[in-house]
């Protein structure tokens, strides 16, 4: 799994003192997270109960969560804690 890797190396870089790419790591395993979660709205395997007809018809769709699409935007990252990280 490319998260799962991506934290190891960022360990890794920390590890070797090297900060600016571990940090790197980090914000790229954030924004895989990201990524992740935000397909898992409309990815058939996560087993969300089927929108009601008045409801499909109302909202002019059938996907679960995604009226404007804003509760997936808000999803997103921060890094914390430590020297270098705010």
């Amino acid at each position: 799994m490319v998260l799962n890797s991506l934290l190891k190396d960022a360990l890794l870089f920390f590890l070797k003192g090297n900060t600016a790419s571990g940090e790197r790591c980090l914000n790229q395993a954030g924004n895989a997270g990201v990524s992740a979660v935000r397909k898992w709205f409309s990815d058939p395997r996560n087993g969300w109960e089927p929108l009601s007809p008045s409801t499909i018809r109302a909202k002019g769709s059938d996907a679960p969560l995604i009226d404007t699409g804003a509760m997936r935007q808000s999803i997103t990252y921060v890094l914390e804690g430590g020297k270098n990280l705010d």
